[in-house]
């Protein structure tokens, strides 16, 4: 087993390494880069159909979004939910590319309890609009669940600014 006090001076190279050397170094100025939260929000009906869904939100035009976590919701509180989590699942949409952030629809159970989060990120176009497509499965939400639920998504990420290459 390798000693951990003869590597407590070595550096970790990594994304979020980079990120900061980059706003240390004035190469990403302060004013460039901002902390963003956007919340999405889906109403859903006892017969599983989609009553309301929050519109796509317009990102500011000299601005690209760097997706860094993910926290799942309900109105009515996370405890409250039962059947009704593992039958909702949602993707992302950059209406910019008209590309899914993911390959597959994310579990929304999966993001209840415990936020999604990475080490790394996904950068939209700057100026795209943001939505989320939801997907209920209807067949069971009738018999499992049988009544209105509200969930939503809120996406943690940064703002930063096109003109932010070279510290302009």
């Amino acid at each position: 087993m390798a000693d951990p006090i003869a590597n407590r001076g070595a550096r970790v190279v990594g994304p979020m390494l980079g990120y900061y050397s980059d706003l240390a170094s004035g190469y990403l100025n302060p004013q460039n880069a901002r902390i963003e939260s956007l919340q999405f929000r889906v109403r859903v009906d006892p017969a599983g159909t989609i009553t309301y869904s929050t519109p796509a939100v317009q990102i500011v035009s000299d601005y690209s979004f760097v997706l860094r976590r993910i926290i799942g919701f309900s109105l009515g509180g996370n405890e409250s939910l039962g059947n009704a989590a593992a039958l909702i699942d949602f993707n992302f949409v950059e209406q910019g590319r008209s590309f899914s952030v993911f390959k597959r629809n994310v579990a929304f159970a999966a993001v209840v309890d415990q936020p999604m989060e990475w080490d790394g990120c996904y950068i939209c176009v700057p100026g795209t609009a943001f939505d989320v497509t939801w997907s209920i499965d209807t067949t069971r939400w009738a018999s499992l669940v049988g009544t209105s639920r509200e969930v939503g998504v809120q996406l943690l990420g940064d703002l930063v600014s096109a003109r932010a290459a070279g510290g302009q």
